[in-house]
């Protein structure tokens, strides 16, 4: 009934009397423990004999150290109890009733979540006893189907992992039950993180923002209380506060100040939900818990907090709150337009709020709208491809200028969104002044060098090129799981960060008057079934594949509106084939729409959308038919389609006409299916780019910190 979820890593002093504890339990026989052996150097398979006959024990290695929040989260995926309670390797449950306790409240009163009474081992012996304690895991029983309605998780940290996951548990609004029976021990552990570094609690601050940022963004998924998620975020803030005032003298103080900064940004745009009666119940709390802090008023707090960490902490002889100096380096950019301009634009937009940004890029016939954007954009010579919209930059033709002017801008961090002229700049800038440069990849090189070559040697030869720019960078980013393996496949050397694209598109306001005037455009029946591709009309697309699908819908008597919105070089072609295969009453191309209110109504207005490219990686427009509650089909095993899990957040078909005609029928005959399927999609995949530049920001901070650390370039 009860699954015991323990992470371990070289914890083999202490886990045995963890385990026998377990084992005294008057309910020991529907207890089942598993230990998450997070890659410990020596495995824990004796523990099996030992325990043999005594409680049901599973383990399950790790083949690298995943740390405890992904350890926990393994543990939720492989147990199946109605019932789940978290126990750390050295710590012990201290009754032989604890567990029974819990589990007699949990089924009598059917909550969500029953908390206990929590002993901790003082360094002078004594005992603390912490009552209603809902800010970390101990001490509590949970009910796996509150977690599983709510798809909670850990976040992939082991600082204060238990304390994030809680609070989002809690602003799902758990009906939770309190005893005053002890339920979980806390004991004094030599060897464990917070006694063998002193100075635990001020480095867990460094990842403070980074979990914070996850939680926000988690709970936004859920669509949890807004005010709820402010009174938490304020909560940590107190925390951080009160916390860093001991160690103002740490010589790396800097980077903890930027990370706070961006938890600050996060903060204050939630502060609206959250009444100051609310913030002085907190506030108060914290002053209760620090007693060696000398209290200030309230409301001189709050004005600390509006007014910036500057004025928290009056130490002006250290720049803290400098802003980064971002360069972001790219071969192509506006006025062209396509995926990869898009995703620049949305970050350093974003991204401008809190740090300068400066994009670089190669000069093009017109620089109009230049001077419009709210991030600096600089030019760089260049030369027109025949026969392309691309210009493909060629700073050697006055070098030393820009050098000169791009040495000037103190870069902090170079981000290269491109392998070719303009990444190879960005590189040579980075070296010089000595800062760090990450690179992220957006497309399948491969696919695109075997269309325009036409040979699997050549394309291997300049994959071979392409590569060793991204292993010069300090760290490298993928857009999804998948696109880690195409790094891994083309040669790279370390293991890439992943980071998701995101999209500004918020679902429509009133829908019904806007789908209307979108069928009165298009001439559509109120009823009439619409499925959808937006992307460039290009062959890479797979937009052919798309066409001999509808073919094949049209002889089995399936009635549809086919929309390709775009234009691109296969334009003319398409149109030949939509005529030939007779499909000029089902088959609507609209060319390019610019106006995002009309776009965001067709992705709502579809039924699905279509995209079963092979070439991309992540395509924004997924994302963008996710804002809307349009779930995509994609073909099973596409590096596209690794953001999806089939049959909850996106469908997959297999690589076949005939399959993937009929999985799109068979969709479609599934009401209840899509209808969860279309919520999952707007729930898990449309991320804001707001949330996602905070993510990227975070990441630049970490890896300059770790450049500076090692302070050697490749």
């Amino acid at each position: 009934m009860i699954d015991i979820i323990i992470p371990a890593y070289n914890a083999h002093k202490t886990i045995k009397q963890t385990l026998l504890s377990v084992c005294m339990q008057n309910i020991a026989p529907i207890l089942k423990v598993y230990i998450i052996d997070d890659c410990s150097e020596k495995p824990y398979d004796y523990l099996k004999d030992l325990f043999k006959d005594k409680i049901d024990l599973t383990i399950i290695r790790n083949e690298e150290n995943k740390g405890t929040g992904v350890s926990r989260n393994i543990g939720l995926e492989a147990s199946k109890n109605p019932y789940i309670f978290f126990l750390d390797s050295d710590d012990l449950l201290p009754s032989m009733y604890s567990m029974g306790n819990l589990f007699n409240t949990i089924e009598k009163e059917q909550s969500d979540l029953v908390v206990g009474v929590m002993c901790i081992q003082e360094e002078n012996l004594r005992m603390t006893y912490i009552k209603n304690n809902k800010n970390c895991a101990a001490s509590k029983l949970y009910s796996r189907n509150f977690i599983e309605k709510h798809n909670l998780r850990f976040p992939a940290s082991s600082n204060h992992e238990d304390g994030i996951f809680n609070n989002l548990l809690l602003v799902a609004r758990p009906k939770i039950s309190y005893i005053d029976n002890e339920t979980y021990f806390y004991r004094l552990n030599e060897n464990s993180t917070t006694r063998k570094d002193p100075k635990y609690l001020y480095n867990s601050l460094k990842e403070l923002a980074k979990n914070n940022i996850w939680f926000a963004v988690e709970a936004e998924k859920r669509n949890f209380n807004k005010s709820d998620i402010a009174a938490y975020l304020f909560q940590n803030i107190c925390y951080s506060y009160f916390i860093i005032l001991d160690y103002l003298d740490e010589p790396d103080i800097q980077t903890v100040y930027r990370n706070l900064v961006l938890f600050l940004s996060l903060y204050m745009s939630y502060d609206k939900f959250l009444l100051d009666e609310d913030k002085y119940r907190i506030y108060c709390g914290y002053i209760g818990v620090y007693k060696h802090i000398p209290p200030i008023s309230f409301y001189e707090f709050l004005g600390r907090i509006s007014n910036s960490f500057n004025k928290w902490y009056n130490l002006k002889e250290v720049d803290y709150m400098k802003k980064l100096n971002i360069g972001i380096f790219m071969d192509d950019f506006y006025p062209n337009i396509n995926g990869v301009v898009l995703v620049i634009d949305a970050l350093a937009t974003n991204m401008c709020k809190y740090a300068n940004v400066t994009i670089v890029v190669p000069e093009t016939d017109s620089s109009e709208g230049d001077d419009e954007k709210p991030y600096d954009i600089y030019r760089v010579n260049s030369i027109h491809l025949p026969l392309t919209e691309y210009h493909l930059g060629v700073p050697k033709l006055t070098l030393r200028k820009t050098d000169r002017d791009l040495l000037a801008k103190n870069f902090d961090i170079i981000h290269i969104h491109s392998p070719f002229s303009m990444g190879k700049l960005g590189l040579r800038i980075a070296k010089k002044l000595n800062i760090p440069a990450i690179a992220t990849m957006h497309t399948r090189f491969d696919f695109e060098f075997r269309k325009y070559l036409k040979s699997d040697h050549l394309s291997k030869l300049l994959i071979h090129e392409i590569i060793k720019v991204y292993n010069k960078c300090n760290a490298c980013i993928a857009i999804n799981n998948a696109m880690v393996k195409v790094f891994e496949d083309f040669g790279y050397k370390g293991k890439p960060i992943i980071e998701y694209n995101g999209t500004e598109l918020k679902l429509i306001d009133n829908p019904e008057e806007k789908v209307k005037k979108i069928n009165k455009m298009f001439k559509l029946k109120p009823d009439e079934t619409m499925l959808l591709f937006v992307g460039r009309i290009n062959e890479v697309k797979n937009i052919f594949f798309i066409l001999d699908v509808m073919k094949r819908l049209k002889e089995k008597g399936i009635a549809y509106k086919m929309f390709y919105v775009g234009t691109g070089p296969d334009e003319e072609k398409l149109k030949k084939k939509i005529k030939e295969y007779k499909l000029d009453d089902r088959v609507i191309m609209t060319g390019k729409i610019t106006d995002r209110e009309i776009l965001s109504t067709l992705y709502y207005r579809a039924k699905l959308f279509i995209f079963p490219s092979l070439f991309d990686a992540s395509s924004l427009v997924q994302i963008e038919a996710a804002s809307q509650k349009t779930p995509a089909v994609f073909i099973e095993g596409s590096v596209t389609s690794d953001t999806v899990t089939n049959n909850v957040n996106g469908f997959t078909a297999p690589n076949d006409l005939e399959k993937f005609t009929d999985r799109i029928i068979e969709i479609l005959n599934d009401e209840k299916l899509y209808k969860q399927v279309s919520e999952n999609a707007h729930r898990d995949l449309a991320k804001s780019w707001e949330t996602i530049s905070k993510e990227t920001y975070q990441i630049y901070l970490d890896v300059i910190d770790k450049y500076k650390r090692s302070n050697a370039w490749k």
